[in-house]
């Protein structure tokens, strides 16, 4: 191989490498899963489309978790599990005020 295709070649690799580290770094700043004891589902996405608007998380009180994200073990208590900038939040399926942050 020449001199020009072993950089390119190298290019796109840091070019990749970069790409997963940014995206690993922006699943790290926020994630949300879902669930009760060691069943937990992750519903990241899910959060970040119904409850974030303008970069600020807004979850309501009375949101019925089981209806946003399904129900991942039936007859148990889940809670929604929050990761914001390594900071953990936990909320019950029955909280009595609404959960905001600035992200």
């Amino acid at each position: 191989m020449n001199r020009h295709i072993l950089l390119k070649n190298k290019r796109k690799k840091l070019q990749k490498e970069r790409e997963e580290r940014e995206e690993r770094e922006e699943r790290e700043k926020f994630q949300a899963k879902y669930g009760a004891d060691e069943i937990f589902i992750d519903v990241t996405d899910i959060v970040k489309e119904k409850f974030i608007e303008d970069n600020i998380l807004i979850i309501p009180k009375d949101s019925q978790f089981n209806w946003c994200f399904g129900d991942p073990i039936g007859g148990v208590s889940k809670k929604l599990v929050l990761k914001i900038k390594g900071e953990k939040h936990s909320l019950s399926e029955s909280r009595n005020k609404n959960f905001e942050m600035e992200l």
